[in-house]
């Protein structure tokens, strides 16, 4: 391919920044963003769910299937108390939900409400998978397994 549009292989890298292109299947897409989010679909499963043996390509995606309640006892509530039980909870939820959270009575507020917050930028989010997308996305310098979110992703593993 290169020599057959391309001068030479750094013209082509060139292009391959400048137009958001998939290395893999050679796609272009209109932003850094969309080709992010496309290139998910490449990934292998590779996180196992805490309760079956399914997999999923990102964690976040892995804490939706549990906060769905569809594999086992396990469902948002349980996650959320989880969470709020987690002793580096005060690292990324808002202290005035934590015992909603505990309680598992987030419904007691009537529209939306964001008690989940990323340690690092301080972007606020509804739900516990919320933050995981978060932090795998390019949002921030935040990752799975620093600091705080390495903390509750380790007490996830033990107590789910």
């Amino acid at each position: 391919m290169v020599g057959a549009y391309f001068l030479d292989q750094y013209a082509y890298m060139a292009h391959i920044q400048d137009h958001n292109v998939c290395t893999q299947c050679d796609r272009h897409f209109d932003s850094a963003d969309n080709l992010y989010q496309h290139n998910l679909a490449h990934r292998s499963l590779d996180y196992e769910c805490l309760k079956c043996d399914r997999g999923f390509k990102t964690y976040g995606g892995m804490i939706i299937h549990l906060e769905s309640g569809c594999c086992s006892d396990v469902d948002r509530d349980t996650l959320n108390t989880l969470a709020a039980e987690c002793n580096r909870s005060d690292g990324f939820i808002l202290s005035e939900y934590e015992d909603n959270l505990l309680d598992g009575d987030l419904e007691y507020y009537h529209g939306k409400v964001n008690p989940y917050y990323c340690p690092t930028c301080g972007t606020e989010v509804p739900r516990l998978s919320s933050l995981f997308q978060h932090v795998e996305s390019r949002a921030c310098s935040q990752t799975l397994d620093d600091g705080v979110m390495g903390t509750l992703c380790r007490y996830l593993a033990n107590y789910v």
